[in-house]
């Protein structure tokens, strides 16, 4: 069997260890639980690392297709279907990783809104005055934002009444002359 090129062994080195990271972070999501935040944060960094995995995976790829002898062409070409099969299973775990996640998530949410504990209501009406005042707060600057829009187009209206009127009272005083002929201008 072919020896490796010395910089295919870096990148497939690289590769390893991305995976070693999404594995890790695959097992971390199983594990949450409670915050749909953290959920997301990891995702993102999966999603991330699942990319820059792809794209090593192509350079190795390239690697392979520049190599002139045949055997090192088919040694690497195996390696990346090796990863390519590996990041296929990976995806899949971590799709099921998501899942189980968000249905802890859910439970764990549900658990806490059917929770009886006079503390997790003072919470939660806390949290609503909060939100209640912001929303108090956006929709007193949408409906002032609207009454100065409001100002403007009556403002407007006026002075386009002004013009019209300035400019048609004369007109229609020149064509009444001309319909009877006769001005008292």
């Amino acid at each position: 069997m072919a020896e490796l090129p010395p910089q295919s062994k870096v990148k497939i080195r690289e590769i390893v260890q991305l995976e070693i990271e999404v594995t890790a972070l695959i097992q971390e999501t199983t594990n949450i639980s409670e915050s749909q935040d953290e959920l997301n944060q990891v995702n993102t960094k999966v999603k991330k690392l699942i990319q820059s995995l792809r794209r090593k995976l192509e350079e190795l790829k390239q690697i392979g297709e520049e190599q002139d002898k045949e055997s090192s062409h088919v040694k690497i070409t195996e390696e990346v279907d090796k990863h390519y099969y590996n990041l296929s299973s990976m995806q899949g775990n971590f799709r099921k990783a998501i899942t189980k996640a968000q249905i802890s998530i859910e439970k764990y949410e549900k658990s806490q809104l059917m929770s009886a504990e006079p503390k997790n209501e003072l919470r939660h009406r806390q949290q609503s005055k909060e939100g209640l005042a912001k929303s108090a707060s956006s929709i007193t600057e949408n409906l002032m934002s609207i009454a100065k829009m409001m100002e403007s187009q009556v403002q407007q209206s006026r002075n386009n009444t002004e013009v019209l009127s300035k400019y048609l009272l004369p007109l229609g005083v020149i064509l009444m002359c001309e319909k009877n002929q006769h001005c008292l201008a």
